[in-house]
């Protein structure tokens, strides 16, 4: 099979967006805890969660359908590093309410924590995806650009 085969696309396209639903389930169990909790993102990390870790992985999901697959894979490994980094640093560094290490008062507490470290997996995870995806299309590029030269 050859590296621009169709087959590979769909598994690259596949792989995708299996991340992309697995991440949106643990976002929304995430989110949920958070309303229960009554942990509130000021507006500025509303809007990056909105755009970064919300809107930009489903699109990245829709492109790597379509002929822009290569661009869907970008905005996804960009969207899920910026989600974890984002996450790391919020659950697990900075003190605040976000905070991973607060005492547990509920289950809700423990659910935010299992979501949390679970959003820590899925986009590490994610990010391992995005760098074999780039090294698929680096060499699919350099193959392309070997064929052309002869």
């Amino acid at each position: 099979m050859s590296e621009t085969s169709p087959q590979r696309r769909k598994q690259v396209a596949l792989g995708g967006n299996l991340i992309v639903l697995v991440h949106m389930l643990v976002l929304f169990g995430h989110g949920a805890a958070h309303s229960h909790l009554h942990i509130e993102p000021s507006p500025w990390q509303r809007a990056f969660i909105a755009i970064v870790i919300f809107a930009a992985p489903i699109l990245a999901a829709l492109l790597l359908w379509t002929r822009w697959q290569r661009a869907g894979a970008v905005i996804l490994g960009l969207s899920l590093a910026g989600s974890l980094f984002f996450g790391l640093y919020f659950h697990f560094v900075a003190a605040g309410t976000d905070s991973v290490f607060n005492p547990i008062h509920t289950h809700w507490d423990v659910w935010f924590r299992i979501t949390a470290g679970l959003l820590v997996l899925v986009e590490a995870i994610g990010c391992a995806w995005w760098i074999l995806t780039h090294k698929y299309f680096r060499n699919t590029a350099i193959t392309l650009i070997t064929l052309g030269g002869n």
